[in-house]
């Protein structure tokens, strides 16, 4: 099977946050599974060219966007295993240092997802699926579900449109879709019932032929009112095309044997070696050292959605380091 697999972060070349590990190991994955897989991302000012080998494929070459038009490079290079990674280049809208956090957010992944589905018949790369991820790709999924009926080739593309945090939802402008040649009053229900602004979220779950998200369990959670972060209903109609897959892990990265970051590596047969992690950590937070002195260790973003209620009700005398 073809398969187009879309995300806005893609590890090691650039990592926000946990979208970029699977984006970056699961493509792997199903490539040992015998697919043609291929990866796409924006081409961040961030992300090392020399060090990733990155070079010029396609372009430059010019797509109709807002009133006139972008110009679009693809580069390329190889994910390790093997997987063919393309880059979308715009000087303009990804030449940035930041991933996230632009107020034109909005229009910077319109662009990104018009580009994707243009770069297409210059890569010459006919997917059978198309997976994009959160809502940074969900115009990608509306596009292909309102290309004109004489583009067959992408009349025959199925969308997979995968969640992994509903919480961020990408609610814009109307502008921001007639960027990209939509028809901006042609807005979704639940659009209209929240004073016209348009929820890229809402579309990529609306257009899609199924939506898939990051655990069995999440999938029920995110149809209750309690989860569904206002969506409950939009994903509750979409129940029989709506899949719980469970993350998985990449071992070759996430393993203590060999993890390069750790003071001292261990595994199953030597355990006792993790104390010196401890202290390490310890040491370079400014502790006291000792084995025997609780110590407990997060890397999240600080919000209600990773737990961070507990450490409102920590006993005092605990002493904590930040890093941000």
């Amino acid at each position: 099977m073809k398969i187009l697999y879309v995300a806005a972060e893609v590890s090691p070349l650039v990592k926000v946050g946990g979208l970029a590990d699977v984006a970056g190991s699961l493509p792997q994955a199903i490539q040992r599974l015998g697919h043609d897989i291929r990866v796409v991302m924006p081409g961040y000012g961030r992300i090392d060219r020399d060090k990733y080998g990155i070079q010029p494929l396609v372009g430059p070459f010019r797509i109709p966007f807002q009133k006139g038009e972008e110009e679009i490079t693809i580069s390329h290079t190889k994910m390790n295993g093997g997987v063919p990674l393309y880059l979308v280049e715009n000087q303009k809208f990804f030449g940035r240092e930041n991933v996230y956090g632009y107020e034109d957010d909005g229009l910077r992944f319109a662009l990104f997802g018009l580009a994707v589905i243009r770069m297409l018949e210059k890569i010459d790369f006919q997917p059978e699926v198309i997976n994009c991820n959160d809502w940074h790709l969900a115009l990608i999924v509306n596009l292909v579900n309102k290309l004109p009926e004489e583009e067959q080739a992408y009349q025959r593309v199925a969308t997979v449109f995968t969640i992994h945090n509903l919480a961020y939802q990408g609610i814009f402008d109307p502008s921001v879709v007639s960027s990209v040649g939509l028809d901006e009053s042609d807005l979704l229900e639940l659009e209209k019932e929240r004073e016209g602004k348009i929820n890229f979220m809402a579309r990529g779950i609306s257009f899609s032929d199924v939506v898939s998200t990051v655990s069995e369990e999440y999938a029920k959670e995110i149809q209750s009112k309690e989860y569904g972060a206002g969506l409950e209903e939009l994903l509750a109609d979409k129940r029989d095309r709506l899949f719980g897959i469970l993350n998985g892990v990449d071992y070759q990265v996430f393993n203590p044997q060999t993890d390069p970051h750790i003071a001292l590596n261990y595994d199953l047969h030597s355990l006792d070696n993790k104390g010196a992690n401890k202290k390490a950590l310890q040491r370079e937070c400014g502790f006291e050292v000792g084995t025997d002195i609780p110590l407990m260790g997060m890397i999240s973003r600080l919000t209600d959605q990773k737990g961070q209620q507990p450490m409102e009700i920590v006993p005092s005398g605990f002493l904590f380091y930040t890093t941000v």
